[in-house]
């Protein structure tokens, strides 16, 4: 009976654990609505880590194919690529330049995830 009690509690216990972690989750989500809360610094702050995302990415995953004879020209076609894309996107761009066009790319949007939507407002950008 005693046992009884404890899987009980300890059921209930769990439940409400994951909701709470679920209620937190959906606070904590970065999207459109996210972004649209931020001040501007927090912003550029995080369009800063997407950006040095982006080359310590890069270099993580081309270390492997540069350095093996079999792979290497893969590696310079992709390394062709990151210099291509980041100079299409990224030259002579400030970072608050990059906060107006992720700005301007949510101002109409839902609840876009700002990861995943950080490309085409770049894509916007390089237009202009």
């Amino acid at each position: 009976m005693k046992r009884n009690i404890v899987v009980q509690s300890l059921l209930v216990i769990c439940i409400l654990l994951t909701l709470y972690s679920l209620s937190v989750a959906e606070e904590d989500r970065m999207d459109g609505n996210w972004w649209r809360n931020q001040d501007k610094f927090t912003r550029a702050v995080y369009l800063t880590g997407i950006v040095n995302g982006i080359d310590l990415g890069f270099t993580l995953s081309i270390v492997k194919l540069i350095e093996d004879e079999k792979t290497y020209g893969c590696g310079i076609k992709i390394e062709e690529t990151h210099v291509d894309y980041s100079s299409k996107y990224f030259k002579n761009v400030t970072r608050g330049q990059l906060v107006d066009g992720v700005n301007s790319f949510f101002q109409s949007s839902g609840r876009l995830t700002a990861a995943t939507d950080f490309w085409p407002s770049c894509h916007c950008l390089a237009q202009f």
